[in-house]
């Protein structure tokens, strides 16, 4: 067993510990960008750990932004940044970052978190 797999399991563990703590979020995958804005598909109910703490972050093209809320996916889901998270609360807003440890079998991440501004 490599190391890749013990973070696999671990994350496994870690979405089965934390299930009492996450919130279904509504996932909307971008579909492409029209003449009125973005265009989404259908909404995905996503179980997450949602942080509500304010904070202001660097993004991962430098720039400093207020985010209002990060929610963390305990296993692999891809993330585009142009996708549309509706929080809990119903509420949204920009995804201004995803991030986390690459799996190098998927190339995305092990646990996604994702920072709404």
């Amino acid at each position: 067993m490599g190391l890749a797999d013990v973070v696999r399991a671990a994350v496994a563990v870690a979405d089965s510990i934390t299930a009492s703590l996450q919130s279904t979020v509504q996932h909307y995958p971008w579909v492409r960008d029209g003449s009125n804005g973005r265009v989404w598909g259908s909404a995905t109910p996503r179980a997450a750990v949602v942080d509500l703490s304010p904070k202001l972050i660097r993004t991962s093209d430098g720039s400093v932004v207020q985010r209002r809320a990060v929610v963390i996916f305990p296993r692999a889901v891809s993330v585009d940044p142009r996708d549309k998270i509706v929080l809990p609360d119903g509420t949204t807003g920009p995804i201004v970052d995803v991030s986390g440890a690459a799996d190098p079998s998927t190339g995305r991440p092990y646990a996604p978190e994702v920072s709404i501004g």
